[in-house]
């Protein structure tokens, strides 16, 4: 037998004496962050049953403009950690993303659970499934602007609205508040 046939067999026998390892297995001890997917239909029934969910709306300003769901926050999905100050502080606060079709949503979704949220669903469909169930939407900028991510209202974005509506303010200078510390890359 040839020096080639032995090393073939030698590097054979290892291969068969060493366990087969499953690497989708999860590790004693460890737990992997992820996060739901649910139907459009779903979506909606847990929007209509908790006013407290948060609503995510991961694709860009100019599709959001064109139609979301009422009270949806927007943060394309490239862009979460950079708008992490959008985002509700409870962590275990329940939360449904979604985007045109539920592509990018999954990558939302993905980078939600890894900065910690712990209730995350992706709305499979997206927004065209949504459309086609003839759920209602709007359009524009969302006139619940003065609600924070916490689904509280500001007093002073109440008056600055209020005062943009009746024309005493034509131009809003923007201040957000420090990005929180939890997140830990």
């Amino acid at each position: 037998m040839g020096k080639q046939k032995r090393v073939f067999i030698v590097i054979l026998v290892l291969a068969c004496c060493f366990p087969i390892v499953n690497h989708n297995q999860v590790i004693e001890g460890t737990t992997m962050a992820s996060y739901e997917e649910i139907s459009v239909q779903e979506a909606k029934s847990r929007i209509d049953s908790n006013p407290t969910i948060f609503i995510l709306d991961v694709r860009t300003e100019g599709e959001f403009l064109d139609g979301h769901i009422q009270g949806a926050v927007q943060i394309k999905y490239t862009q979460i950690i950079n708008n992490f100050d959008k985002l509700p502080e409870n962590f275990s606060r329940e939360i449904i993303v979604y985007c045109d079709n539920g592509f990018r949503s999954r990558a939302g979704a993905s980078k939600l659970t890894e900065l910690g949220y712990s209730q995350v669903a992706n709305m499979l469909g997206g927004f065209n499934d949504w459309l086609a169930e003839g759920y209602p939407f709007v359009t524009g900028y969302p006139s619940n602007s003065s609600m924070s991510a916490n689904g509280e209202f500001s007093l002073t974005g109440v008056i600055i609205l209020s005062m943009v509506e009746l024309g005493l303010i034509h131009c809003i200078i923007r201040i957000t508040k420090k990005k929180r510390s939890s997140y830990n890359p």
